[in-house]
């Protein structure tokens, strides 16, 4: 389908196509939302720019336009989404030069993040405050199935403590071994779930995080007990420890003061 395509297409049009044909079915579907999102954001904010038209100053003020609205990180992701497919146009002789090159990421000021992440004292306050039974309750479900993992890292065995075994061996007693634990008449939403757990907070008084939330109060609480970068980039299923650095760099930051009161402690003692 680029082969129809010239210098003098609209670039949006040049852009949808080229999502078409290297981007459907071969990227997950929500990251494909992403590239069309882009895709709609080209129409909206340069309509009728052609491809040969695409020069370093109008791929700038297209970026510019975007910055307006967004932070820097997502306009940074923008421009990331927009470049493969430039690059493509130059290297198929719809543009002489690379328009994107030395381009300037700009963006607006970000919002102060909320806390993802309960503390040790507060976990075991929403702990108390859930008043967790012995025998759960939990029934959930799904219609649309199990979609695939977002990489191989991603199935993964973990190892659970014994009160949890416990909580599942109830929940899993009578169920068939091909059949989804987390399954039942009701159907519940993430915000549904998100909601009651923000009532629970707020009730104790702590932060107000989501059900997420919860996976990164586990990692933090491992990371502040000593337990390697390594060992929790594998429980939590991510390609790499550079994804674990980047989202729990806050914490990494603490525990390197730590370490290094503990290195003149050591030293000084020699």
């Amino acid at each position: 389908m680029l082969n129809d395509m010239n210098r003098t297409s609209l670039f949006y049009e040049y852009y949808a196509q080229w999502i078409e044909v290297y981007k459907k079915g071969a990227i997950r579907e929500a990251t494909l939302a992403k590239y069309l999102m882009t895709q709609k954001w080209v129409e909206k904010l340069i309509p009728e720019v052609k491809v040969s038209e695409l020069t370093r100053t109008v791929y700038q003020q297209l970026l510019n336009e975007y910055a307006k609205e967004h932070e820097r990180q997502t306009t940074l992701d923008f421009h990331h989404q927009l470049k493969g497919a430039i690059l493509d146009a130059v290297d198929e002789g719809l543009l002489s030069r690379d328009p994107t090159r030395k381009a300037i990421i700009k963006g607006k000021t970000p919002k102060t993040k909320k806390i993802k992440y309960l503390n040790q004292f507060e976990l075991h306050t929403l702990i108390a405050d859930l008043d967790i039974k012995d025998t759960p309750n939990w029934d959930y479900k799904g219609n649309g199935g199990f979609l695939p993992t977002k990489n191989k890292s991603s199935v993964r065995k973990i190892q659970i403590d014994w009160q949890i075994v416990v909580k599942f061996s109830v929940l899993t007693k009578e169920l068939p071994p091909d059949k989804p634990i987390f399954i039942g008449e009701l159907k519940i939403y993430n915000s549904t779930v998100n909601d009651v757990l923000a009532r629970h907070c707020k009730a104790c008084g702590i932060s107000e995080i989501s059900i997420h939330g919860l996976r990164h109060t586990h990692a933090s609480l491992l990371l502040f007990a000593g337990v390697s970068i390594a060992s929790v980039a594998r429980r939590l299923g991510h390609a790499s420890m550079t994804t674990t650095q980047k989202t729990y760099l806050h914490i990494i930051q603490e525990l390197e003061n730590k370490d290094v009161d503990l290195v003149m402690r050591t030293l000084s003692g020699l």
